[in-house]
């Protein structure tokens, strides 16, 4: 099934209509099922320690996004003991990694390493309500003067296809790309913007106009069991 709106577009993402959340495929546009809103919080070693017992009795996750690694090679200090606590108690999580890469050649490494570390560890993803994401953002490294300033559209373009194709056919699962709305509009070619599927756009309202099925809206929301602020999204399921 697929849905077309007034002024002729497909409907491609999550979609209100009659009192209903309906989420259709962001690349084809094809129905696949009807949806609701859920909490989702994404972290990283940099959240410390985390009490997943006191996380998960709160009532105000209903599911949690972590850092894989970032690069290649590079693997969060915090993420196997999130994930064995992830599993123990039942929380749905999926995974990101945050991207050092400049070329799609780069890009298919970071994917490779995604793939070995899931499959190397009891990572369980809960591929039924996430996608794995690649963190898409500005970078910087000071001891070497490396950036991601001059990353081009096509390449990055590149990378994203890239990245997601190893994705889907080593693991099976969908992958999409993390990034700021700006940083969509900006930096990827039009093309590959059906790719960036969760968005951050901080603040009371979101107006990226492509399809998303995740919207970050915070990056200082406040949950027991976690030490400091977290980042904060609404998720359609």
């Amino acid at each position: 099934m697929y849905y077309y709106n007034p002024d002729g577009t497909q409907a491609k993402g999550i979609q209100r209509m009659a009192g209903r959340y309906f989420k259709f495929n962001s690349i084809t546009g094809e129905f696949e099922k009807f949806v609701n809103q859920k909490i989702v919080i994404d972290v990283s070693s940099h959240n410390g320690v985390i009490d997943w017992n006191k996380v998960k009795n709160s009532g105000k996750v209903d599911g949690v996004i972590l850092r894989l690694g970032y690069s290649v090679g590079f693997i969060d200090t915090s993420f196997l003991r999130n994930v064995n606590e992830l599993n123990r108690l039942g929380i749905p999580y999926s995974v990101y990694l945050f991207s050092y890469a400049v070329n799609p050649y780069e890009a298919g490494l970071e994917a490779d390493f995604v793939i070995r570390t899931i499959r190397n560890n009891p990572v369980k993803i809960a591929s039924n309500l996430f996608s794995i994401y690649y963190d898409l953002e500005s970078w910087f490294i000071s001891s070497t003067g490396e950036n991601s300033n001059n990353i081009s559209k096509e390449a990055y373009g590149g990378m994203i296809t890239t990245f997601a194709d190893k994705i889907k056919s080593n693991l099976g699962i969908e992958a999409r790309v993390y990034a700021s709305k700006s940083y969509v509009y900006e930096r990827f070619p039009s093309y590959a913007w059906p790719y960036a599927t969760w968005i951050a756009q901080w603040g009371p309202e979101i107006t990226y106009k492509e399809a998303y099925e995740g919207w970050q809206y915070t990056n200082n929301g406040s949950i027991p069991g976690i030490n400091g602020r977290v980042d904060m999204s609404i998720f359609y399921y």
